[in-house]
């Protein structure tokens, strides 16, 4: 996966009909963007500057390839129509480029180790309590072992363990 930051300015006194397009970009559109393995795509606006901010998530193996298919579209050809004309472009901006590339300046990811935590906890199936933990949770019970092993944290309320070992609780995935 390649993250993608690029920049471009809004034509002063066209925020609204930018705002009201892009309300309801047309599913063709949004499909061409799909099909181009582009996922998580975002567009901000800064004002009163009205610079443009968009970021997204490549997911495939040729960008080039994938933009240039894009770029054949007639959706995507009759939209950039209509968008264009209210964009101004950077004069800094590469060859080729309309939107300017950014490079990314502080990528932070996580590690593996960072985000999973484990936790185990001896259960006595008669045993109830309850256990609270936040950030991106998914609860495993190995009714075997007794053991209540936590990954990936979000919000999980435990409850404990029936007495058939099936897990009592409730948790958002």
């Amino acid at each position: 996966m390649q993250r993608m930051g690029l920049c471009i300015k809004l034509k002063p006194d066209v925020v609204h009909e930018y705002r009201r397009l892009h309300a309801s970009v047309w599913p063709e559109v949004l499909a061409a963007v799909v099909k181009a393995h582009i996922r998580n795509y975002s567009i901000y606006l800064k004002e009163p500057e009205n610079v443009l901010f968009a970021y997204w998530e490549y997911h495939g193996t040729d960008f080039a390839a994938d933009a240039a298919t894009m770029a054949q579209d007639e959706y995507m050809q009759a939209w950039w129509k209509i968008c264009d004309p209210l964009q101004e472009p950077f004069e800094t901006r590469q060859p080729g480029e309309w939107w300017a590339r950014m490079p990314e300046s502080f990528p932070h990811r996580l590690r593996q180790s960072d985000h999973q935590s484990r936790l185990s906890v001896a259960l006595d199936p008669a045993q109830k309590f309850e256990c609270i933990f936040e950030g991106g949770l998914e609860v495993v019970a190995n009714s075997a072992l007794r053991r209540l092993r936590i990954m990936r944290l979000e919000r999980v309320n435990y409850g404990g363990m029936l007495s058939d070992g099936r897990v009592a609780g409730t948790w958002r995935g």
